[in-house]
Protein backbone atom coordinates (compact mmCIF):
# COMPACT_ATOMS: atom_id res chain seq x y z
CA UNK A 1 0.00 0.00 0.00
CA UNK A 2 1.27 3.18 -0.70
CA UNK A 3 1.14 6.59 1.22
CA UNK A 4 -1.44 7.82 -0.77
CA UNK A 5 -3.81 4.62 -1.22
CA UNK A 6 -6.91 4.48 0.68
CA UNK A 7 -7.17 2.34 3.77
CA UNK A 8 -8.97 -0.90 3.66
CA UNK A 9 -9.30 -2.50 7.32
CA UNK A 10 -12.20 -4.34 8.46
CA UNK A 11 -14.72 -3.13 10.79
CA UNK A 12 -15.66 -5.90 12.65
CA UNK A 13 -13.49 -8.27 14.95
CA UNK A 14 -15.36 -11.71 15.53
CA UNK A 15 -14.16 -15.15 17.74
CA UNK A 16 -16.45 -17.77 19.03
CA UNK A 17 -17.05 -15.68 22.16
CA UNK A 18 -16.08 -12.13 20.97
CA UNK A 19 -18.04 -10.05 18.67
CA UNK A 20 -16.53 -6.22 18.45
CA UNK A 21 -18.05 -3.43 16.06
CA UNK A 22 -15.74 -0.38 15.25
CA UNK A 23 -15.35 2.81 12.56
CA UNK A 24 -11.87 2.90 11.28
CA UNK A 25 -10.59 6.10 10.29
CA UNK A 26 -8.11 7.26 7.89
CA UNK A 27 -5.95 9.81 9.58
CA UNK A 28 -5.17 11.41 6.15
CA UNK A 29 -8.59 12.76 6.68
CA UNK A 30 -8.38 14.33 10.03
CA UNK A 31 -7.50 18.07 10.43
CA UNK A 32 -4.03 18.30 10.64
CA UNK A 33 -4.14 21.75 11.74
CA UNK A 34 -6.16 21.63 15.00
CA UNK A 35 -3.29 18.41 15.67
CA UNK A 36 -0.26 21.09 14.84
CA UNK A 37 -1.73 23.88 16.65
CA UNK A 38 -1.85 21.73 19.96
CA UNK A 39 0.46 22.42 22.96
CA UNK A 40 1.27 18.55 22.98
CA UNK A 41 4.15 17.66 21.47
CA UNK A 42 2.57 14.12 20.51
CA UNK A 43 0.00 16.08 18.68
CA UNK A 44 1.96 17.95 16.73
CA UNK A 45 4.44 15.37 15.42
CA UNK A 46 1.32 12.96 14.59
CA UNK A 47 0.18 15.74 12.72
CA UNK A 48 1.71 14.51 10.00
CA UNK A 49 0.54 12.12 8.78
CA UNK A 50 -3.15 13.76 9.34
CA UNK A 51 -4.14 16.31 6.33
CA UNK A 52 -2.05 19.40 6.26
CA UNK A 53 -2.32 22.54 4.12
CA UNK A 54 1.89 22.61 4.24
CA UNK A 55 2.96 20.02 5.53
CA UNK A 56 7.11 21.37 4.91
CA UNK A 57 6.23 24.08 7.27
CA UNK A 58 4.42 21.62 9.46
CA UNK A 59 7.60 19.62 9.47
CA UNK A 60 9.42 23.16 10.41
CA UNK A 61 7.12 23.74 13.43
CA UNK A 62 7.41 20.84 15.00
CA UNK A 63 11.26 20.42 14.82
CA UNK A 64 11.38 23.61 16.32
CA UNK A 65 9.52 22.88 18.84
CA UNK A 66 11.73 19.82 19.01
CA UNK A 67 14.45 21.67 19.47
CA UNK A 68 13.45 23.48 22.86
CA UNK A 69 13.27 20.06 24.65
CA UNK A 70 16.15 18.56 27.01
CA UNK A 71 18.11 16.28 25.17
CA UNK A 72 17.03 12.75 25.69
CA UNK A 73 13.74 13.72 25.27
CA UNK A 74 14.31 15.59 22.16
CA UNK A 75 15.88 12.64 20.64
CA UNK A 76 13.26 10.72 21.52
CA UNK A 77 10.85 13.17 19.32
CA UNK A 78 12.78 13.43 17.02
CA UNK A 79 12.95 10.07 16.51
CA UNK A 80 9.30 9.80 16.74
CA UNK A 81 9.01 12.70 13.75
CA UNK A 82 11.31 11.10 11.61
CA UNK A 83 9.43 7.78 11.52
CA UNK A 84 6.12 8.85 10.81
CA UNK A 85 7.19 12.04 8.26
CA UNK A 86 8.69 9.36 6.54
CA UNK A 87 6.01 7.03 6.35
CA UNK A 88 4.08 9.87 4.74
CA UNK A 89 6.52 11.32 2.47
CA UNK A 90 9.97 11.16 2.77
CA UNK A 91 11.22 14.06 0.02
CA UNK A 92 8.59 16.06 1.77
CA UNK A 93 10.43 15.82 5.43
CA UNK A 94 13.91 15.83 3.24
CA UNK A 95 13.39 18.83 2.18
CA UNK A 96 12.19 20.61 5.69
CA UNK A 97 15.16 19.21 7.72
CA UNK A 98 17.26 20.88 4.98
CA UNK A 99 16.07 24.19 4.62
CA UNK A 100 15.91 24.46 8.21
Amino acid sequence: MSANSRCKMDQILESPDLVFRYRAVDIRELDGERLLNSERLGDNVIAVLAGLRNRTEAIRRTVAKIAGLEPGEREAALSQLLILAGLRDPATFRAASLSH
